[in-house]
């Protein structure tokens, strides 16, 4: 989509990761998936409802976020305090962290990027114009925007 991102979409790049290993752990099911890949690929506009049912947690913790914040309902859907939340209140470790990396090499949709003086491989999902050098954020593998967005 050519228009600026919303909320919702951003938040769907940053969930989408998790959808695989929660069907794995029978939390959603494969016609859930399959619309979630479809909106995340084609950058279309997921509801909210939609994205409450298939990431109850992400959900939960973004109101949370939003009214620590003085945030009304709904106005933490806005593009800055979602991405806010992702970058520096998203409480997982191990896989799940988000990581902020250096772009090492690109490799159509192959990334391979630097953390902490480590290799990381990762996969450019969403097709964004990254180059060599930028910083970036992953989750679970996978580039989700550009650190200078």
């Amino acid at each position: 989509s050519g228009g600026r991102m919303t909320g919702e979409q951003l938040f769907l790049r940053y969930a989408f990761p998790c959808a695989e290993s929660r069907v794995i752990r029978g939390k959603l099911d494969e016609a859930h998936l399959e619309k979630l890949k479809s909106l995340a690929q084609s950058g279309g506009q997921p509801n909210r409802q939609l994205l409450r049912y298939c990431f109850p947690h992400a959900f939960r913790r973004l109101r949370e976020f939003g009214k620590s914040q003085g945030l009304t309902d709904g106005a933490w859907w806005s593009l800055e305090t979602v991405r806010c939340f992702w970058r520096q209140h998203h409480g997982h470790r191990g896989e799940c962290q988000l990581r902020r990396v250096v772009v090492g090499s690109v490799e159509g949709r192959l990334v391979s990027a630097i953390f902490n003086d480590t290799q990381v491989k990762a996969i450019n999902f969403y097709n964004l114009p990254i180059r060599v050098g930028e910083e970036v954020y992953l989750h679970l593998g996978v580039v989700v925007e550009k650190a200078e967005s």
